[in-house]
């Protein structure tokens, strides 16, 4: 067992980035939402995901997934235009409905990620529904605190732990909001998410810090190695010992 798949997000230029990529990252999040505290200006976005892949070819490593995340106002047309233009993997769309059924129209086939709001006083039916139409069409769902105040992501809230436990668990879907390398252990065992998205739990002072991007992927990694049933261990145990010559 691995643990999830780890997107760390609110890369803001190349020195994150670089980082990101030697911390060991799968999917590395550029934020594209013009008036967002970490929005990256196209140009800046075209230089981090060059950089992303000339690294991990250096290091002879898969190159990670290059997520540009999306919301607000930002027309669908313009959302086509910088997925090419940066040439992005994956787009995360954040916000209303009408907005990312909008932008998935107009992306068509690229992958893409939707993150989908669970606050304390959601429907928790209404989410599964939003959940699985969302799958039906091809998009990775990611559960996410939502806005807050106005700003959505990257703000350290946390989804609700009941909500969590009736979305996640036993599904491909990802989780977000207030994780860090102090709680992701836990979370993971507790829920087995199948991503995990972190932005301002792998910050110091308001920057990315590379330490913690490894901390954080360290024990997202660690934590399913604890929760291995002791029979399956067991049995690993045995079948090794019978590999090995005795001395």
């Amino acid at each position: 067992m691995s643990g999830p798949l780890i997107k760390l997000c609110g890369l803001r230029d190349t020195g994150d980035m670089r980082a990101a990529v030697r911390a060991g990252a799968d999917l590395v999040g550029i934020v594209l939402v013009p008036g967002a505290r970490r929005f990256v200006p196209t140009p800046t976005a075209i230089a981090m995901a060059v950089a992303a892949r000339e690294l991990a070819a250096e290091l002879g490593r898969f190159a990670p997934e290059v997520v540009g995340v999306v919301g607000g106002d930002i027309r669908p047309e313009t959302i086509v235009r910088l997925t090419d233009a940066i040439g992005l993997d994956r787009v995360q769309l954040v916000g209303s409905e009408e907005f990312a059924l909008a932008a998935a129209d107009a992306l068509g086939a690229r992958p893409i990620v939707r993150a989908v709001a669970a606050h304390e006083d959601a429907d928790v039916l209404d989410l599964e529904r939003t959940c699985v139409m969302w799958e039906a069409r091809g998009a990775r769902v990611l559960i996410d605190a939502g806005a807050v105040n106005g700003i959505a992501g990257g703000t350290g809230t946390r989804v609700p732990g009941a909500l969590v436990a009736r979305l996640v668990p036993g599904t491909q879907r990802g989780l977000a909001g207030g994780l860090d390398p102090d709680n992701i252990g836990g979370i993971v065992r507790a829920h087995r998410p199948a991503l995990v998205d972190v932005s301002s739990g792998i910050e110091r002072d308001g920057a990315k810090d590379p330490e913690r991007m490894r901390s954080f992927i360290a024990a997202a990694r660690a934590a399913l190695l604890d929760a291995v049933p002791t029979a399956e261990r067991a049995l690993d145990d045995t079948s090794h010992a019978a590999r090995t010559p005795l001395p």
